[in-house]
């Protein structure tokens, strides 16, 4: 894994610095809810909580769990979800959707909602989970438009050949 942090200076510059030299997933295997919208237009297909319609991620697979230690941790990881690998994230990005509910259509939609979701003009929808959003790395970066575009290009470079269970040359599957 390499974890890379995005920072921008005070000149208005802004990089992508990886933090470890591993093979390169581009994940921290984490879960986090950053906040995302109800995707309305999926509410009736998905069906995956029909009641509230709603999709609680980790936490509810811990609220379901029946383990008396899991479910004490359900309410502080609702609406949290796995941190997918950016390795192959455009691979057919002009007919796919993006992030757990398919809320966004576009790799560069994904990266204005992580840089404008608290910015009150944009006006995103309500998250699904306010209670456990990540409110300290998403939301206003105050990235331009260019910088942007900077980091859904560089996110296209992240397409190759792999294909998961296949062994590579470095012996990772």
């Amino acid at each position: 894994m390499i974890d890379i942090t995005l920072s921008k200076s005070a000149s208005g510059v802004v990089s992508a610095l990886p933090i470890c030299a591993t093979p390169a997933l581009f994940t921290d295997f984490t879960y986090d809810n950053i906040g995302l919208p109800q995707n309305t237009e999926f509410l009736n297909t998905m069906k995956r909580n029909p009641a509230a319609s709603l999709d609680g991620g980790l936490g509810a697979r811990l609220a379901a769990s029946g383990n008396p230690a899991w479910v004490a941790l359900a309410a502080d990881n609702m609406g949290a979800f796995k941190t997918p690998t950016l390795r192959n994230v455009a691979k057919g990005e002009s007919n796919k959707r993006f992030m757990h509910n398919g809320v966004l259509k576009s790799l560069k939609e994904v990266v204005h909602f992580y840089n404008t979701r608290d910015v009150a003009a944009e006006n995103w929808p309500a998250p699904e989970f306010p209670a456990t959003m990540n409110t300290r790395r998403v939301g206003r970066l105050r990235l331009t438009d260019a910088e942007e575009n900077a980091i859904v290009a560089f996110m296209r470079t992240l397409s190759d050949g792999w294909q998961p269970g296949v062994t590579n040359n470095q012996g990772v599957l």
